[in-house]
């Protein structure tokens, strides 16, 4: 192989692992845009949880489990709170600790308290019918 043809050859080779590498660039700008847009989402459902909850709860009885980075955020969205009613979890260990850890938490607070759970990445379409669904389960 001439000097030529091998010079030609790396030529080829350079631009071809640019084109990867670029395209490997968009595909981070793209999961980049997609983290972002589903960071918002969550921001707006933490704070429809509580504006669902809000109209027939005051907020001084919200509890919120969470883990400790994402306690200043849950203060940003929901102002209403106090940093006393945001629970960070030591360990994340899934819902079923997360709601133990609640239970407890407000069973030493107030013995007779009612809890309800509620993930804020539920959606829920009917409000009005959820509501009602609410009230019947604590009376």
């Amino acid at each position: 192989m001439t000097t030529n043809e091998l010079n030609e050859l790396l030529l080829q080779q350079v631009a071809s692992l640019t084109a990867t590498v670029e395209a490997q660039a968009k595909s981070i700008e793209e999961l980049n845009q997609t983290i972002k847009e589903l960071k918002e989402q969550a921001e707006k459902l933490i704070r429809m949880t509580f504006e669902r909850f809000n109209k027939t709860i005051p907020a001084e009885n919200f509890l919120v489990v969470t883990n400790q980075h994402y306690k200043e955020l849950v203060l940003q969205h929901i102002p209403e709170l106090t940093a006393e009613q945001i629970l960070c979890e030591p360990i994340g260990r899934n819902t079923a600790p997360a709601i133990a850890y609640a239970a407890h938490t407000l069973r030493k607070r107030c013995k007779d308290a009612r809890m309800i759970v509620t993930p804020s990445d539920h959606l829920i379409l009917n409000e009005a019918e959820f509501h009602v669904a609410i009230n019947e389960c604590l009376e």
